[in-house]
Order: C-alpha cells, then sequence, then structure tokens
C-alpha cells in the first residue's frame, strides 16, 4: 500500500501485486533494485466473506532417513476474510484472521559417554496474523483508509538437533504492529495527491531454557545451557510521504517525498553464561577442558537513523511502444 517494510498480509487481503518495470523511478530509494507493490482489498457495499484451512499430518510424510523412528508430525492452517459496509456509501470494513500451527520435531544425532543417542524432540511453531481495514470517504474528493496489522510469532525448543541435545532448547518468540493511514485527495480528474503515514514496531526475543554454561565435545556432543541467552531487539519506525500525479496527454508527472525515522533497540547476552570446548569424547570424561571462553559487558545497544528524500520524474509516452521516463531524487 506504498509503504516500505512490514510482513507480508495475508493472502485473503491481497488485491494486487505489481512488479515495478523501472528500477530506476524517482520515487524509490535504492536505484536499480527490482520491487514488488502489494496492494491490499478496500471494503465493499455487500456482507461477503470466506474462510479455509489446511491440513497435513506425518502419514503422509517419509521417515527422516537419520532417524531411528518416524516422529509425529501435523500442520495445521485457518483462515477467515471478511469485508462489508460500516455506512452506505460512505465506509466501508475489511478483517483477515490467519493462524498457523505446525507439530514439528528437531532428530537429535549425538554420542555421551553414556552411548549413542537417538531421539527426536519436539520443536512446535504457531503464527498468527490479524489485519483490519477501514476505508471512508471523507467528500467527493477525498478518501481516508486506515489499516493495523499484528503479527505473532512463536518457535519453540529452538537450538535442537542433530550434535545440540536437549538441554540447548531456547523458545524465540517474534511480534510485530503496524498501523498505517492513508488519504487520497482527487483534486480534479488528471490531478490526484496521496498523502501516507505509517508506525510499524517490532520485537524479537529468544529465551534460554537453561542458563548452565555450554559445553561442546567437538564431533560428539553440544550440551548444557544454550550460548544464545537471554537476547532480542526491538525496532520501532515511522515514515511520512506524499505523491502527486497529474497526468497531461502523453506526459505523466509525479512529484513528492518521504521522511523516515527508525530506532532499534539490541540485546545480546550470548556467551555471557561461558563454554567449555573438548576437543575429544575422552577428553570430556576426563575432566579437563581445552578452552573455557566467556563474554561479559554491556549487552545493549540503541541505534537511531533518520532519512528524508525528494523527486520529481515524467513518464513520456512518446509512441503507444515507446516510453521514455526522466527523474531526479535528492536524499540526505
Amino acid at each position: 500500500d506504498g509503504f516500505t517494510g512490514g510482513n507480508l498480509p495475508p493472502k485473503s487481503a491481497i488485491r494486487e501485486v505489481r512488479i515495478n518495470s523501472n528500477p530506476y523511478a524517482p520515487e524509490y530509494d535504492r536505484p536499480g533494485f527490482a520491487r514488488v507493490d502489494i496492494l491490499t482489498k478496500a471494503g465493499s457495499e455487500s456482507l461477503h466473506g470466506e474462510a479455509m484451512t489446511s491440513q497435513n499430518g506425518d502419514a503422509l510424510d517419509t521417515r527422516n532417513p537419520l532417524a531411528g523412528q518416524k516422529p509425529p508430525y501435523r500442520s495445521q492452517l485457518y483462515g477467515i476474510d471478511i469485508a462489508g459496509p460500516l455506512r452506505k456509501n460512505k465506509a466501508s470494513f475489511t478483517f483477515d484472521l490467519q493462524e498457523r500451527k505446525i507439530a514439528d520435531n528437531a532428530v537429535i544425532l549425538a554420542t555421551e559417554p553414556s552411548g549413542p543417542i537417538d531421539q527426536t524432540f519436539p520443536a512446535p511453531q504457531s503464527r498468527t496474523a490479524v489485519s483490519p481495514r477501514v476505508d471512508y470517504a471523507i467528500d467527493d474528493r477525498n478518501n481516508l483508509t486506515v489499516r493495523y496489522q499484528q503479527s505473532w510469532n512463536g518457535f519453540d525448543n529452538q537450538g535442537v538437533g542433530s550434535f545440540s541435545l536437549a538441554s540447548q532448547a531456547y523458545q524465540e518468540t517474534q511480534r510485530e504492529q503496524t498501523a498505517q493511514i492513508t488519504e487520497t485527495a482527487t483534486l480534479n480528474p488528471r490531478l490526484v495527491t496521496e498523502t501516507r503515514f505509517q508506525y510499524l514496531r517490532s520485537a524479537l526475543w529468544d529465551t534460554a531454557a537453561s542458563d548452565a554454561p555450554a559445553v561442546d565435545v567437538v564431533g560428539a556432543f553440544f550440551g548444557g545451557g544454550a550460548p544464545i541467552g537471554d537476547s532480542g531487539s526491538v525496532t520501532g519506525n515511522w515514515e511520512a510521504s506524499s505523491i502527486t500525479i497529474y497526468s497531461a496527454g502523453k506526459h505523466t508527472l509525479k512529484w513528492g517525498g518521504r521522511v523516515r525515522d527508525a530506532r532499534l533497540t539490541d540485546t545480546s547476552r550470548n556467551n555471557f553464561a561461558g563454554m567449555y570446548t573438548f576437543y575429544t569424547l575422552a577428553q570430556y570424561e576426563a575432566g579437563g577442558p581445552a578452552q573455557f571462553s566467556r563474554n561479559a559487558g554491556d549487552p545493549v545497544t540503541q541505534v537511531s537513523q533518520s532519512d528524508f528524500g525528494v523527486f520529481v520524474g515524467d513518464d513520456w509516452r512518446a509512441r503507444s511502444n515507446l516510453t521514455f521516463s526522466f527523474g531526479l531524487r535528492y536524499e540526505t
């Protein structure tokens, strides 16, 4: 919907996907890169909706050839999409909800002093996304769109599998919230101005199941606590932009600008509990580690960045099969 960043909306909320055919269009930064524009659906004058589900289970899967037994597996996806009027010829809404649950497993193939380990360990995943939108006709020439999207992702027992034992598990949670406001003014049949504002906040946190030091026996097993510790990041950013499009015969003129501000707080406690390294299993049994390492200090880092850009461009359709694009963009 003209904003940068953010999560892909639910499939049921997508109206159109556009591939930008001009990688040097001046209304975009970072010239030369391909872009995909995704536009979401507006409400309608009649109430309608749809619901869907997708199910998958281990009966349709083959066994992991490295595992001694086939672990249980199940994938479930649910979705609902509703659209309709709030006030006839004045306001409408859409509401999209999607939930995904995956009962997956990690396969542990390691060797401890007591012997080889061949086991599966549950590693479930879940995702929920909700996205309401309201369109409001202020008058005959002005239209307001307000959209909100929130998504949650949960990943349990990450970091387990292969040489990594169950004690290495950590939980990862992700959450993103996006609020968008767009005002479209049709000043006359050939002149349209669109003003947009977005606020986006995302957070990612990893929480270790154990705060014990990690134990790495090279080529045998990786045990103890998860080195990642309790770490995460929080990002908050906003952007405001305006673009005006004027059609004059064979020329389409565009001009406008954008300002953005982003702030990141990152917390990294990786290896704050320490790690013992043994080069062989015999060395581990003898109790003499080859190395001990540990990180310390302030785990929090904060970074902020702001940018501003203005542009003007002209698409001149010289012939039905020939278009010249001219543009100028300034950024700081």
